[in-house]
């Protein structure tokens, strides 16, 4: 038989918390920690292929109706790409510059929907450290 650990429950805090605690070297980057913010998405204000890094940076400006805080989060590679159908940020990119126009448009229908479920996001978001700072590593569940 095999046994699962019960899931550690993250804290749910207000944004401008996990910003602060982020800030003063609470969240590191290879961490583990997470924290539970109740938000709705503003605004994407970044979504481009990073081709030095092979990774999309998307930007999702949150907004905290508790608080009043917004601020802007990077979006976790590993959610981007499951957002992205199972894409990888190059294999999205590659399909892109195909020359297959069919590959092309599969592609940027992927890149459209996940661009449309960030900015749709609404509810409890799960942040963490992230290389490119303060990051979403799950968005809120629908329904």
């Amino acid at each position: 038989l095999f046994s699962v650990a019960p899931a550690r429950r993250a804290p749910r805090v207000l944004l401008r918390d996990a910003v602060s605690r982020h800030a003063e070297g609470g969240l590191p980057p290879a961490s583990a920690q997470r924290l539970l913010v109740e938000a709705a998405s503003q605004a994407l204000e970044k979504f481009e292929y990073q081709p030095q890094e092979q990774c999309f940076l998307a930007l999702l400006r949150l907004r905290c109706a508790a608080s009043g805080a917004s601020a802007a989060v990077a979006v976790e590679e590993g959610l981007l790409e499951r957002l992205l159908s199972g894409r990888s940020a190059a294999q999205l990119a590659e399909a892109m510059q195909s020359q297959d126009k069919a590959a092309r448009k599969e592609a940027k229908q992927a890149a459209r929907s996940a661009q449309a479920r960030l900015k749709a996001a609404e509810g409890v978001f799960e942040l963490g450290g992230s290389k490119h700072g303060l990051a979403v590593f799950e968005l809120p569940r629908d329904g």
